[in-house]
């Protein structure tokens, strides 16, 4: 008796189906190993292809990284899209790492194996969406606080996407209940955003004039930021 193949086992056809098998693959392989690490046989293995017809759609497998994450790029642009305010900024900016954390973390293993990504990133869509938002909002000090705060509240956001399960438990929080944190994480980011603390540019362009730990006045803008 002949096995029948599933439809989901059998090779993809149809250059359509061929480049989104790739690129699958590929997302899935970067982002567990990292770019330096995968070979093109192995994205081929994995897509079910030929590595031949690999190459003939892409090129290299740098320009198959690329293509990878102008794709992130392009989803991460549609999440953008729902960011009207201060608030959904940072609702957006967390969920979008449970929608793209395999891009996060393909551009933190592509720095690490020396990758340039400021090159081959067409755009960072979130955070150019956040700070048109909160510029068109007129209560900050500057345009700079409002950069600096994007910022922040991305590099927690980053942080918290790949590190999540061991600050829950650093923090005796891995029994509690992970929506419920979750959403005190949008609450906390959302505080961040909407509440305008002066951020001064002095202070920026000065960094040695005072350490990590004390400003002149001893009340910094990130000592009056509430946590």
């Amino acid at each position: 008796m002949t096995k029948r193949v599933s439809r989901k086992d059998r090779p993809p056809r149809g250059k359509d189906a061929v480049m989104n098998a790739v690129l699958d693959a590929a997302t899935a392989l970067f982002s567990k190993y990292g770019p330096g690490s995968v070979s093109v046989r192995d994205i081929a293995r994995l897509a079910r292809i030929n590595h031949a017809l690999l190459h003939r759609h892409f090129g290299s497998k740098r320009a198959l990284l690329d293509a990878v994450l102008e794709r992130s790029v392009q989803e991460l642009s549609k999440i953008a899209a729902e960011i009207v305010d201060a608030r959904s900024g940072a609702r957006q900016l967390f969920l979008s790492t449970t929608i793209q954390g395999a891009y996060r973390r393909i551009l933190a293993r592509s720095m690490l194996d020396g990758v340039d990504i400021q090159r081959i990133l067409s755009g960072f869509p979130i955070m150019e969406r956040l700070i048109k938002v909160l510029e068109s909002k007129q209560i900050y000090s500057s345009p700079l606080e409002i950069r600096v705060r994007v910022a922040c509240v991305t590099a927690l956001v980053t942080g918290w996407s790949m590190f999540e399960p061991l600050f829950l438990r650093a923090t005796g929080l891995e029994q509690q209940n992970k929506a419920a944190i979750h959403e005190s994480v949008i609450a906390v980011l959302q505080g961040l955003l909407e509440t305008p603390h002066p951020v001064s540019s002095e202070h920026i362009g000065a960094p040695d004039r005072t350490d990590c730990g004390s400003t002149a006045t001893g009340d910094s803008a990130v000592g009056k930021a509430h946590y």
